[in-house]
């Protein structure tokens, strides 16, 4: 009887484990997926943004497009980080689920990214 007990407890474990590599699995590969979406949703908000525009007026078209390359890079590298797993899945599965998604995850990730690009 223990050992069907310990067995079965082994099982579980093994089971749970292969669950929560697969998840992590998909985890990445949704961010792998969604990164293009992410960085063309950088550029739009760039474009967008008054303080982009009034800066932009200052600088060269070739220093503006460096710029924008590096800032959305940055937050296609960071946005999705510490988006849970069950997040990423829904935004893959729904359209208005993965719009809402990626632009709360552009707009939290845009400032820093900035920053990081302007030092």
């Amino acid at each position: 009887m223990k050992k069907a007990l310990y067995a079965i407890a082994l099982l579980t474990v093994l089971v749970a484990a292969m669950l929560v590599f697969a998840a992590v699995s998909d985890s990445v590969f949704l961010q792998k997926m969604l990164k293009p979406v992410v960085v063309q949703s950088c550029k739009n908000e760039l474009k967008q943004s008054k303080l982009w525009q009034s800066a932009a007026f200052f600088i060269s078209t070739e220093h503006q497009t460096e710029l924008e390359k590096e800032i959305c890079s940055c937050v296609g590298d960071h946005a999705l980080n510490h988006v849970s797993a069950q997040d990423l899945a829904r935004a893959y599965i729904n359209e208005s689920a993965k719009k809402s998604l990626i632009q709360q995850a552009v707009l939290s990730s845009v400032k820093g990214c900035v920053e990081r690009a302007l030092q």
